[in-house]
């Protein structure tokens, strides 16, 4: 789907150019472009490939195409939910466990696929290629531009209510993260240890303790994974990511030069999005620097210095300055994953904005209270601003193979 370009200055009231044609230094339009109160009231819940997903993208489209870029939507093949393949792999790795004793040989076989299995789908990039549904990315670009300089990134698309998301277990987050990973680590592990010295002598009796606690903490977590998968409600998405929509709009607005749009489908679902954007552009992309704007409607302003669930990951230094430099916290982000981890596990120059409360989390994520009425007017204006201060600071080389 193609959206042509209509006047710029009948939407800003600007024109594009400063005096003698040249581009003028941009700013971002710091008044709101819509794009908050449709996504998150208007169409409500979007969850991946479905059709209020879909809704979102054309209308993030249609805007885009009235600020003057050329726009296509990109249709890619996706899954609705990720909750059920992760609650596959644990299986494997629960399994493991249970055999670590009398199979020892297939427990690591098992422990080892699901620790590869697990660690590839928590970046972005799934061993077994999702299909099934259909979602879609927006991708904007200024006419006659083929190679940016940046690209802005947000996600359209909105997670479900989650019990581990709930104030109540907040303290949890990044503990549950490391446990889980010492988990998935361990079996395979243990295994091969066991293995190797079951060839000279019986493995003891009491090894049945730790692999059965091993096995009942995975068992536990494989149960919050099908409730999500099974039970969860999807929630409204205000701040994660309907902010993070409004923020790239009104970045947009101000016409930043060299700089492309990207809308991504099918976060939620696992990154697949930003995936399948890359699998579209690379050629066109490789050398440009990445800022990802997520759920940034509230808290304190954040860059994440590294990000990674299981193998933490650095951002991009140069971004990480550019952004300090705009009034961000640089802090390590490692209990969820953003479009911006598929992108450093490709080793692409990026890096992600977040806000963050004072428990270092992102306020009403995965929760039903993730509504307009608890959207930081303020902090939208000042993440716009700081973004147009990364995308002009920020300094741009070429990538690392």
């Amino acid at each position: 789907m193609f959206f042509a370009p209509q006047n710029l200055a009948n939407i800003t009231g600007r024109g594009t150019s400063g005096a003698g044609g040249t581009s003028a230094p941009f700013a971002p339009m710091l008044f709101a472009v819509d794009a908050l109160r449709v996504l998150a009231e208007e169409i409500g819940p979007r969850p991946p490939c479905s059709e209020a997903e879909s809704r979102a993208a054309s209308w993030c489209a249609e805007r885009l195409g009235e600020l003057g870029y050329i726009v296509d939507v990109e249709h890619f093949s996706a899954r609705r939910d990720a909750n059920g393949w992760f609650a596959a792999y644990l299986t494997l790795s629960c399994a493991g466990a249970l055999l670590l004793v009398p199979l020892p040989l297939v427990a690591a076989v098992l422990g080892a696929s699901a620790l590869v299995l697990f660690a590839r789908d928590i970046e972005g990039r799934p061993i077994l290629r999702p299909r099934g549904a259909v979602s879609r990315n927006v991708v904007a670009r200024p006419d006659g531009n083929t190679q940016p300089r940046a690209v802005l990134m947000a996600h359209i698309d909105s997670g479900k209510s989650l019990p581990l998301a709930h104030p109540s277990f907040a303290g949890l987050a990044r503990p549950s993260a490391v446990a889980l990973n010492a988990a998935l680590i361990v079996v395979p592990f243990m295994a091969s240890v066991a293995w190797i010295a079951e060839v000279d002598r019986e493995l003891p009796d009491r090894l049945w303790i730790p692999s059965g606690i091993i096995a009942a903490y995975l068992a536990m977590m494989i149960g919050v994974r099908i409730h999500a998968a099974l039970r969860a409600p999807f929630v409204a998405g205000a701040n994660d990511n309907a902010s993070g929509v409004e923020v790239l709009m009104r970045v947009a607005a101000g016409r930043p030069e060299n700089v492309w749009f990207v809308l991504t489908g099918a976060s939620e679902a696992g990154m697949l999005g930003v995936r399948a954007f890359l699998h579209a552009h690379d050629s066109d992309v490789g050398d440009a620097l990445f800022i990802n704007v997520n759920a940034v409607g509230a808290g304190t302003l954040t860059v994440a210095s590294e990000e990674g669930v299981l193998w933490p990951r650095d951002a991009h230094g140069p971004l990480v300055d550019a952004a300090e430099k705009a009034g961000a916290v640089a802090s390590s982000w490692q209990i969820s994953p953003t479009d911006a981890t598929a992108l450093l596990a490709g080793r692409f120059r990026a890096a992600s904005l977040l806000r963050t409360d004072e428990r270092g989390l992102l306020p009403h994520r995965h929760r039903s209270t993730d509504v307009t009425t608890n959207i930081d007017e303020r902090a939208l204006e000042d993440t716009a601003a700081a973004v147009s201060r990364i995308l002009i600071a920020a300094p741009t080389t070429e990538r690392v193979p």
